[in-house]
């Protein structure tokens, strides 16, 4: 009985957090069309705006270094203003940029869990890297990323 609970209880624990994760991936998935549909220039993101073009030489590379709130968001300005110089609008690719972080953090993260605990056999390693994907992904993730202040 106990060895049919330990082979069986990974297997719940994968459906379980498989039953939350796709949710949680249709959902940034969504929020990636809508940015790439429409720039988001909402709230903080509208700071912006004022960002002249890295085409306007020294100028553009200053305006990389305005405050924004007290703070210096040079990446998030860069992120923000790169697609003009492809003619697209300012701040279209601000969320792409940061869901290629987030996915990069998950396999650092998980990489990092895998070589910590190097003994265990497959369905336990598959446990430790979906609960830490959807502890990336948790559910106030999505809205972290309309702001392309919060790239950083």
């Amino acid at each position: 009985m106990n060895s049919l609970f330990k082979l069986l209880a990974p297997g719940f624990l994968v459906g379980i957090e498989l039953h939350f994760l796709f949710p949680l991936l249709n959902s940034l998935w969504q929020m990636q069309q809508v940015a790439l549909a429409w720039p988001h220039l909402v709230a903080d993101s509208a700071v912006f705006l004022n960002q002249p073009e890295l085409s306007a030489g020294l100028e553009g590379l200053r305006g990389l270094f305005i405050p924004v709130n007290e703070h210096r968001l040079v990446i998030s300005r860069f992120v923000a203003v790169l697609p003009l110089l492809t003619h697209r609008p300012i701040g279209s690719w601000s969320v792409m940029v940061s869901m290629l972080l987030l996915g990069g953090c998950i396999i650092v993260f998980n990489r990092c869990l895998f070589l910590l605990n190097d003994n265990r056999n497959f369905l336990a390693r598959l446990v430790v890297l979906l609960a830490g994907t959807i502890l990336m992904l948790n559910p106030w993730q999505a809205e972290n990323l309309i702001w392309d202040i919060n790239l950083t």
